[in-house]
């Protein structure tokens, strides 16, 4: 007995001082915490910044690496981003060429205590602008536009979304593969080796291997927006065409289309669709606004196609404004993601007039580029119409459902 250990004692010499056998596990637990907690304090770093022109404002996106608001200061000539903890990838000063508004940018840190970095517009005249974020995308969208009321919201326009009064140039491929398979699709019209839309369209889905969602052959029968009041606006008309495509056909004639097939999609599940116009006519911003608002819609929605001085930039973008109207966006945007399958290029934040004047959710809709080669061409085919129609009416189904 005399060298027996007790179980107390056994178990103590087995396990030692229990705060010693703590103290890794604490460590590793401060460490890790210490990882998330810079992790999640990373410094937004300003990176690349893309200016695209389009029909009537210049569309910045500044790379920022994480969600971030910049302090914004229009000067006489000058427009100033400040973004407060954060810093520059590299200093930068860009000229920009062939552009009306905007003569260079310029980034560098401004300061270093507080953090802040600076992004300058060195302007040729006076403008306005409108900012939103990305959202999960790390960017920072800016619109600049002239600063007259004629030139940012037009009378004679259809919709929610600024409108030139002249027609804007066809843009032709700048890339030579691109160049190539139009010139050849082109002479295919032209010698009546395709002689319809459709004949088009099959063809440049077998060259480009394009690969889009299979549409219906009937509508829904389903009436899952019974009672639901929709106003449907197709973009432009009558004296203001819109944008043409390499295909030649202008966008107040495609907005139109697809606003019919949207209409026939929404119908048949229920709902009662007002459209803005059924013919070649145009309205002004505050007559479209108004008969949102006056038929008491449960949505507003304008059927867009989007153009640049830039063949190759493609895409799907959606716009709104009140907060009301995100959830409609993301909806509709997120089911022509997944029916046309064209890149995503964000939904976006705009003060656009009809968005922003109407009291119900709003949005307008950009399925795609008229002036890219492929999607120009693309539009013109029916099926291809159904589709963009077809998807839209389903994000508009799963806004009003909560589905």
């Amino acid at each position: 007995m005399g060298n027996k250990v007790s179980r107390d004692q056994g178990f103590k010499a087995s396990r030692g001082n229990p705060l010693d056998a703590l103290m890794p596990r604490c460590l590793s637990a401060l460490a890790l915490l210490l990882v998330v907690s810079n992790s999640s304090l990373a410094t937004p770093m300003l990176g690349k910044i893309n200016i695209e022109k389009h029909k009537y404002y210049d569309n910045v996106v500044i790379e920022t690496g994480d969600e971030i608001e910049p302090k914004i200061m229009l000067l006489d000539n000058r427009l100033v981003l400040d973004f407060k903890g954060a810093t520059v990838e590299k200093p930068s000063k860009q000229e920009v060429q062939n552009n009306p508004r905007i003569e260079s940018v310029r980034m560098a840190q401004f300061s270093s205590d507080p953090l802040i970095a600076r992004v300058v517009f060195d302007l040729k005249k006076g403008v306005k602008y409108d900012s939103s974020t990305l959202y999960g995308k790390g960017k920072v969208c800016l619109e600049i536009s002239d600063d007259k009321k004629a030139t940012f919201v037009k009378a004679a326009t259809t919709d929610g979304e600024i409108t030139p009064k002249i027609p804007a140039k066809v843009i032709v491929p700048d890339n030579s593969k691109e160049a190539e398979l139009y010139r050849q699709l082109k002479q295919h019209v032209e010698s009546r080796m395709i002689s319809s839309e459709e004949a088009l369209y099959r063809k440049l889905k077998t060259v480009t291997k394009k690969k889009l969602g299979k549409s219906k052959k009937t509508v829904a029968k389903t009436l899952s927006l019974e009672g639901k009041i929709i106003v449907v606006d197709p973009g432009h008309g009558g004296d203001d065409p819109g944008a043409m495509g390499p295909a030649g056909i202008w966008e107040k004639e495609l907005n139109l289309k697809v606003a019919f097939f949207l209409a026939d999609y929404l119908e048949a599940k229920g709902a009662k669709v007002y459209m803005t116009r059924k013919t070649d006519l145009h309205n002004s911003l505050k007559q479209i606004a108004d008969f949102a608002n006056n038929a008491k819609a449960d949505v507003y929605v304008a059927v867009h196609f989007n153009s640049i001085d830039n063949s190759n930039i493609c895409g799907t973008e959606t716009y709104y404004y009140n907060d009301q109207s995100r959830s409609l966006a993301e909806d509709i945007h997120n089911r022509l993601l997944i029916g046309i399958k064209c890149p995503d290029r964000g939904v976006r934040k705009m003060a656009f007039y009809t968005i922003h004047h109407t009291n119900m959710p709003g949005v307008i809709v950009e399925p795609i580029y008229m002036t890219h080669f492929q999607e120009g061409i693309m539009i013109r085919s029916k099926t291809f119409q159904k589709e963009i129609a077809r998807d839209i009416s389903l994000g508009i189904e799963k806004f009003l459902n909560g589905k």
